[in-house]
């Protein structure tokens, strides 16, 4: 992954394509959060998610911030990666795009059952109700 992200970097800059620059970026930080360098990527992730922000699109921002939610579980950041869960929620409602909605659910699940086991009944919840959403 880390080989595309960069080539897509590169290819990008050359040929003028700021998104696909900035999504090549996010997953340059979505790869070293993931081997060893997880404050440095997480901070590229963030600031790739500001950049994409700034260029007025929205189309992959839910993807981007359940992408960066699930690294932030991983790393025990709970009430942040509910945060960034929260926004993806809010977005896809704003621009009718549900595309994501499966993840940012199974992410959220996740996330309330690891940060306290006591509140796997809302976990649960999410669960059920992911599956009454996408049956099968």
């Amino acid at each position: 992954m880390d080989k595309f992200a960069n080539e897509l970097v590169i290819v990008s800059d050359e040929y003028g394509f700021p998104f696909w620059q900035i999504t090549g970026m996010f997953f340059q930080g979505w790869v070293m959060a993931q081997t060893g360098k997880k404050s440095t990527g997480i901070k590229k992730m963030e600031n790739s998610i500001k950049a994409f922000q700034g260029t007025g699109a929205g189309s992959v921002l839910p993807y981007f911030f359940t992408a960066l939610a699930e690294v932030l579980l991983g790393n025990n950041k709970f009430d942040y990666a509910l945060n960034w869960l929260e926004h993806a929620e809010r977005i896809a409602q704003k621009n009718r795009e549900h595309f994501f909605d499966a993840e940012i659910y199974r992410v959220r699940s996740e996330v309330l059952f690891k940060s306290n086991p006591i509140q796997k009944e809302n976990a649960e919840s999410f669960c059920y109700l992911f599956s009454a959403l996408y049956p099968g």
